[in-house]
């Protein structure tokens, strides 16, 4: 796509404010009522409210969750290395029941529909899915609605990728993008629809595997780093591996969680613009505004930086404080 067809943030956000709901029901061949749970994530909504403190919560679902975590405990994340110790959506699970709920019964739901009706099944419900946010998106006047795989978890089966692929060819109005560290089950998602952006999770532990499987597969990475210098040494490491595209830094973990506006660094105004941030308004969601990671323009790599207390050792262990309540809520159940 030319720079001159380049959408601009301007068509991913919304016009008008309010709250819409994010549960989508699905029924199965087999008469059950499976109900899925939309994320309210603020980062990749079109409209979020800003409270007076800065913290924002999003008016509009546009993200799917799973269970974080190796598969046998409960989680859909095959590829788990040490950096997932710090996993955000770990942190959301331990301490959001709602949310930890909610990703654990999508992956509950997915799998009986498998068992049930097969891939069909399976794709006709993510489908639903994201025609439900789409549809909720456009009443809200987003000209081009975006669905982001996964604010949690990962493919945790090929049958499941080869779902979302479907899903994704069935919804050409929407702009999807997914970020996946399974370098072996990200093989069903290709080759990638073109409202499709495709990324490699990289570290320090599974870099060079990620950088050979990029550049073998035509995919970009995305890089988790402590801070700038370690992004650097990490990049190098990924360059010697194989060859790899340019990255940028996410704004939402590099200079906007450094701008000083006393907002979350992950929103911006309504326009589209971080200056314009304000508290007790209305704004949108970093990831609608950046568009980097998005199905548009030249593909790039991306580093995300740790920020807050994760860079400083406070927040460690919430992956295994996540598995940790996961498990003792199903021994009690």
């Amino acid at each position: 796509m030319s720079k001159e067809t380049r959408p601009t943030s301007r068509g991913f956000l919304a016009i008008s404010a309010g709250t819409v709901g994010g549960g989508v029901r699905v029924s199965c061949r087999c008469g059950v009522s499976l109900r899925f749970m939309l994320h309210h994530d603020a980062k990749t909504s079109p409209l979020v409210q800003i409270d007076e403190k800065g913290g924002a919560a999003a008016l509009i679902a546009n993200a799917f969750p799973l269970p974080v975590g190796p598969l046998e405990s409960g989680g859909s994340c095959d590829a788990t290395t040490a950096a997932c110790v710090d996993c955000y959506a770990g942190g959301l699970e331990a301490r959001a029941p709602a949310y930890g709920n909610g990703a654990s019964v999508n992956l509950a739901n997915l799998e009986h529909l498998k068992t049930c009706g097969g891939l069909s099944s399976v794709s006709s419900a993510l489908w639903a899915i994201v025609q439900h946010s789409e549809q909720q998106q456009r009443a809200r006047g987003v000209s081009r609605p975006s669905f982001r795989w996964h604010s949690g978890g990962d493919i945790f089966a090929t049958w499941y990728g080869r779902a979302i692929r479907s899903a994704v060819f069935a919804s050409p109005g929407v702009a999807h993008w997914i970020y996946t560290r399974d370098a072996v089950k990200v093989r069903s998602l290709l080759p990638a629809p073109d409202n499709l952006r495709v990324y490699l999770s990289a570290d320090g532990d599974n870099v060079a595997k990620m950088a050979r499987a990029g550049h073998k597969l035509g995919l970009p990475l995305a890089m988790l780093a402590d801070d700038e210098r370690h992004a650097v040494a990490l990049w190098a490491r990924a360059a010697a591996a194989a060859p790899v595209v340019s990255p940028i830094v996410c704004p939402a973990s590099g200079k906007w969680a450094r701008d000083g506006l006393g907002v979350s660094a992950h929103v911006v105004g309504m326009d589209g613009r971080r200056a314009s941030v304000a508290r007790d308004s209305v704004g949108a969601g970093a990831c609608v505004a950046c568009l980097v990671c998005l199905p548009f323009g030249k593909v790039r790599g991306v580093t995300f930086l740790l920020h807050g207390g994760k860079n400083t050792g406070k927040t460690a262990g919430r992956l295994g404080a996540a598995v940790s309540v996961r498990l003792r809520r199903a021994v009690v159940s």
